[in-house]
Formats: C-alpha cells, sequence, structure tokens
C-alpha cells in the first residue's frame, strides 16, 4: 500500500511537472516557428542565413505583427545571422516567421537561442534591438518623414548598445544612420534646398569617417562637393572631388567617373 501510494506520487508530481513546462518550439513547413511563452519570458530566436538573405517576422498569437528583422549587411560582406530577441507582454503563443529575400530555398532555419524569464539586461538588449530593427524598417520607404523617425530610433539604439557594451551592433545603428542622412542630402539636394542637402551630407561625412568607412566617405565628399559647387563654393568643392578621387582608386570605379565629370 505505501508502495503504491509513492507511486503515485510520483506519478503526479511528473504530471505537474510536464504540464508547468512550456512545450518545445515547433517548425512548420520551411517557415514557420511557434513558440509558447509566459508573460515576462525573454526569448532570443535565430535564422542562420547562410547563402541566403532572409527577413524574421513575429507576430502575436491573433496574427497581429509584433516587429521584423531585417538587418544591415555590407557589400561583398558574409550575411549574419539574423537574431529576435523580445520580451513577452502576454502569455500566449508567438509565431516567427521567415520571408526568404533572395537564396535557395531549404528548411526552417530557426532555432530557439534562450527561452526564460527576462532579466534586466534581457529587457535593455531587447529595447535596443527594437529600435534598431524599427529604424531599419522606417528607413525603407525612403521617406523623408520616416527618415527623421528612423534616425531618431538609430541613435537612442548607438546609445543603448552603447551602455550594454556590444559594439558591434551599435556600428550597425550608426551605418543605418549614415544611409539615411545621405539619402536625406540627396532628398534635400533633388528639391533645390541645397543649405540643407550641405548639412545632411556634413553629418554623413562625419559619420563614415567614424565607421573608417572609405567607400561611404568618397560618394558622400562627392555629393557634398557638388552641391558647394552649385552653392559657388568652388574651392571647397574641387578640395572634396579630390578626397573622392584618392578614396575612389580603392572602390568603386563608376563613383570615381561620376566625380572626374563633376571635377
Amino acid at each position: 500500500m505505501i508502495l503504491g501510494l509513492g507511486l503515485l506520487f510520483c506519478l503526479v508530481a511528473r504530471s505537474q511537472k510536464s504540464a508547468a513546462a512550456p512545450p518545445p518550439p515547433a517548425c512548420e513547413g520551411p517557415r514557420t516557428l511557434r513558440l509558447s511563452v509566459r508573460r515576462g519570458d525573454y526569448v532570443h530566436v535565430v535564422a542562420e542565413q547562410g547563402v541566403r538573405d532572409v527577413a524574421v517576422s513575429l507576430f502575436d498569437s491573433t496574427g497581429r505583427s509584433l516587429l521584423k528583422i531585417d538587418s544591415l549587411t555590407a557589400p561583398g560582406a558574409p550575411l549574419p545571422a539574423e537574431e529576435v530577441h523580445w520580451v513577452a507582454k502576454t502569455s500566449g503563443e508567438l509565431r516567427f516567421e521567415v520571408e526568404l529575400q533572395n537564396g535557395p530555398r531549404q528548411p526552417c532555419p530557426l532555432r530557439l537561442e534562450a527561452r526564460r524569464p527576462a532579466t534586466a539586461a534581457d529587457r535593455a538588449r531587447t529595447l535596443a534591438e527594437t529600435a534598431l530593427a524599427r529604424a531599419h524598417e522606417l528607413r525603407r520607404p525612403q521617406e523623408e518623414k520616416r527618415c527623421r523617425e528612423a534616425i531618431t530610433l538609430y541613435q537612442q539604439a548607438q546609445r543603448q548598445f552603447a551602455d550594454l557594451g556590444l559594439p558591434s551592433r551599435r556600428t550597425e545603428a550608426l551605418r543605418g544612420e549614415s544611409m539615411v542622412r545621405q539619402h536625406l542630402g540627396e532628398l534635400r539636394f533633388r528639391k533645390g534646398d541645397l543649405d540643407g542637402a550641405i548639412a545632411e551630407y556634413r553629418q554623413t561625412l562625419t559619420l563614415w569617417r567614424r565607421l573608417d568607412n572609405r567607400a561611404g566617405e568618397a560618394l558622400t565628399s562627392n555629393n557634398l562637393g557638388l552641391a558647394l559647387q552649385v552653392r559657388g563654393h568652388y574651392d571647397k568643392a574641387a578640395a572634396l572631388f579630390d578626397r573622392a578621387l584618392s578614396l575612389g582608386q580603392e572602390g568603386d570605379p563608376l563613383e570615381g567617373a561620376r566625380t572626374h565629370l563633376n571635377r
């Protein structure tokens, strides 16, 4: 009788433990991962890109879009893994979905790296990654108002990644801001706002130099030189064209040809 009660107790305890543990993540077909979470859980999901360019979207149990991750990659650089960091605001199911941007179709590349009650560091990382991801999304339509909003988020992410001691993530945010400011300079120039274009290009140039991005510096030096030339500052423009040509010898020959035409 005692043995029977002991066995029953063990079975009940095991059943309660199983019920308390969340089910394992499940890959459905080539692109979806479903994950049960409790409110306040931190989840870290990774999608290896390899030779493919993918984006990862996150949805709640009602199908509402929460976040899209599609990181910046320097031309010619290996594609890094796309990583989703999230703290659940409610209990339920999260759905992670891969969108193939370019490359061969392969099985679901998603894997769960972590699922745990969120720590303060987890929450801080989530805030920084969310700011960066939303800045990327605002940048892509290339609309001026959204680009201005993206700059605010890029700068927020830079500060947060610096506080977290994540220099590579801060660099991506800095690159994003550089690209947005470059585009805003081009928009201002096309609208005839030379002073606005010059201001944006000068800020962009400072950012490219901080990143030691010589190709970006060459492009912006050429654009800033052209804006200054139209404004009538010929000596300053010539110096920038010369700088762009010296940098362009290591980069894009087409951009070098454009600079020669401006010079």
